[in-house]
């Protein structure tokens, strides 16, 4: 299962989020996340961590 959403960036370009994978766990969803163009990792990081 493969989504994209737009997003801006700081530069007011747009970013391509792809859903990597949703996953169930303690009764929550985790979505996984990356970007497919230059975005701080501990961005990307915070967004896996959830």
């Amino acid at each position: 299962m493969e989504k994209k959403k737009r997003g801006e960036d700081g530069n007011g370009g747009e970013k391509t989020w792809n859903i990597l994978s949703i996953e169930w766990l303690d009764g929550e969803k985790r979505w996984h996340w990356i970007c497919l163009l230059d975005t701080p990792l501990s961005f990307i990081m915070r967004f896996k961590a959830r």
